[in-house]
């Protein structure tokens, strides 16, 4: 890690301390007396509703007794996103959990090529790994988006205000607090039902609200036409004629959506 990085590290966490010990009422030497821990608070798909600052037994006891009012528990305060910002402390190298899981996937197919296949079967394998790679792709690009603006207000408005269908909802005077406060819910349902092998989608997305530029995807675009060949036909396209898929075309798609994947990640790493 930088110094630059550590030091942004610093100031980032003695500003979490500061809003911490003035939420809680206490000075920041008090904060100091007591061992407490965050866990993040999620749904099933991941997407991120809040934290749970946990008090442990090895807390001072006058201090933990005097922030009791301030505690949703006896032991616990629960803290919307919205109001404070967990720093984290990465490497500039550092892969994500999003991208490791697509690591894994791609690992396979790299595996099950090396192993032997009857002529015969080749072609159904070859259909079979060239979805299961842009598939991969797609979940990587689907899980990292949803992760990056379910952890940041910011880029959760930055969403609402630049997405077409998010941005013309409109709501009465009655309905507004309703809305505010299940905002994660309405966002989340709406990141999962997009589809992102819809190449041009994912582009504007990831540039609008992640600041991160895809270019070059005409390689991108033409695979994913191959995908739904290989998903709804079983490898043929509309005229009934099988699809080219080679060993050396899956490993050049697997290394150029590695590429990609890894390109994001180390952006948003940074």
């Amino acid at each position: 890690m930088g110094r630059a990085k550590e030091d942004l590290y610093d100031i980032q966490l003695a500003d979490r301390d500061r809003y911490f010990s003035k939420l809680l009422g206490i000075s920041l030497e008090e904060l100091e007396l007591l061992d407490w821990d965050i866990s993040e608070e999620t749904n099933d798909d991941g997407f991120l509703y809040g934290y749970i600052m946990q008090f442990s037994e090895a807390s001072d006891p006058d201090v933990l007794d005097k922030i009791q009012d301030q505690l949703d528990g006896h032991d616990f305060l629960y803290l919307d996103i919205s109001d404070v910002e967990i720093p984290s402390m990465e490497g500039d190298d550092v892969q994500s959990s999003q991208y490791k899981v697509f690591e894994n996937h791609i690992r396979s197919v790299n595996d099950i090529l090396a192993l032997p296949c009857t002529p015969d079967a080749k072609f159904s394998l070859y259909v079979m790994l060239f979805a299961h790679i842009i598939s991969a792709t797609e979940g990587y690009l689907s899980s990292q988006f949803i992760y990056q603006v379910s952890r940041n207000p910011k880029l959760m408005r930055k969403l609402v205000e630049n997405d077409k269908e998010l941005s013309k909802r409109t709501f009465s005077l009655k309905e507004i607090y309703h809305q505010k406060e299940n905002l994660n819910d309405t966002v989340s349902k709406h990141l999962k039902d997009l589809i992102f092998h819809n190449v041009a989608k994912a582009k504007e997305m990831y540039g609008a609200i992640l600041n991160y530029q895809m270019e070059e995807l005409g390689w991108l675009f033409k695979a994913v036409e191959v995908r739904h060949h290989c998903v709804h036909r079983a490898g043929y396209d509309k005229d009934g004629s099988p699809v080219s898929i080679t060993k050396d075309a899956l490993i050049e798609l697997v290394n150029r959506c590695d590429e990609l994947c890894l390109s994001i990640d180390k952006h948003l790493n940074n």
